[in-house]
């Protein structure tokens, strides 16, 4: 069964580089430039789960998460940032954060134990 991940990042370099490594793992991605957008094919699309940056335009992760999860308070979340600030602001929230700069294998790791490995 094919997993298919929400991933919300402004960075296209960002987008294309992880969308290609969950790709290869078996992961389908659908992926969109903001929070704004993420929410809008949110709406109209199942999800396994969310990968989102912290930092975007438009709509951060953090209103984006807030959002889903008002919708759904269990749906499966992994936030990233490199602002160790925002990291601070988002502990604790009941979704995993990663830090960046991170490894493959941590960032792989990380995603099969929130969303369940692909197959």
């Amino acid at each position: 069964m094919t997993r298919r991940i929400l991933f919300a990042e402004d960075r296209e370099d960002t987008r294309k580089v992880y969308s290609n490594i969950l790709s290869k793992q078996g992961y389908e991605v659908v992926s969109v430039e903001n929070g704004q957008k993420a929410w809008e094919v949110y709406q109209h699309t199942g999800f396994c789960g969310l990968l989102t940056n912290i930092g975007m335009p438009v709509m951060d992760g953090v209103e984006l998460i807030k959002k889903i999860r008002e919708d759904n308070p269990l749906f499966p979340v992994i936030a990233y940032t490199g602002d160790m600030c925002r990291e601070d602001e988002i502990k604790n929230k009941g979704f995993r954060v990663l830090r960046l700069p991170m490894m493959i294998k941590e960032f792989m790791i990380n995603v099969n134990e929130v969303f369940g490995e692909a197959k």
